[in-house]
């Protein structure tokens, strides 16, 4: 039953975005861009900033998906965000 409902929201989603004017597209293209840009000017290696952001992003999400959406995180969802944390702190705060 949840795949069922994974599915419907995936190809929910997929029809908005079909069906999303094209000047739509334009700010959400440009905000990523600039997103981008703004990790350049990190002193430290744009893509280990990104892999912290992202190591960060999965707790955040888990705890969306807790908090808003009143769906309870399993083991395994906890699991995924220790060894999330885990990679993005090797990554992060590795010597010199």
């Amino acid at each position: 039953m949840a795949f069922r409902g994974q599915a419907a929201r995936r190809d929910a989603a997929r029809a908005e975005f079909r069906l999303a004017e094209t000047p739509l597209l334009i700010p959400a293209a440009l905000s990523l861009a600039i997103f981008a840009w703004l990790l350049t000017l990190h002193p430290a290696a744009a893509g280990r900033v990104y892999a912290a952001y992202g190591g960060v992003y999965i707790p955040v999400a888990l705890i969306w998906l807790w908090v808003v959406e009143g769906i309870q995180p399993s083991a395994w969802d906890w699991a995924g965000v220790t060894f999330s944390l885990t990679g993005m702190a090797i990554i992060a705060f590795q010597p010199g």
